[in-house]
């Protein structure tokens, strides 16, 4: 169980079929990948869960993208293909995100290039 639950990290239900992070700029998936495992590290008792994992992909997909490329989607259209209710409510879940991770969103070339190689195992 989670120390503290993110206020909007669970819905009620798993969401429906989608996938964040499909179709993202190379450099992307890589980043958020590193700020899962950040989260994950930062508390240890955080579980991914099917009522929270999406919106933790996404958020952290969301990030690395703001971070990574030089124009970035808007939160609306954002929380509309990641199946988050409204606006607001992604941008909650955004600078909850940044919080977590200490508003570090920096990853050095080689943990990035370690990221990079392992999802191309996949």
């Amino acid at each position: 169980m989670m120390r503290a639950r993110w206020a909007g990290v669970h819905q009620h239900a798993p969401p429906a079929a989608g996938a964040a992070g499909a179709g993202a700029p190379p450099g992307t998936v890589p980043a958020a990948d590193a700020f899962l495992d950040r989260l994950g590290a930062g508390d240890p008792r955080l579980l991914l869960t099917p009522l929270n994992m999406h919106r933790l992909l996404l958020a952290a997909v969301t990030l690395a993208s703001k971070f990574v490329e030089d124009r970035a989607h808007r939160n609306s259209w954002l929380a509309r293909v990641g199946g988050i209710p409204s606006q607001t409510e992604m941008n909650r879940l955004e600078v909850e995100t940044l919080r977590r991770l200490d508003w570090r969103l920096a990853v050095s070339p080689d943990v990035f290039d370690m990221y990079r190689r392992n999802l191309a195992l996949w």
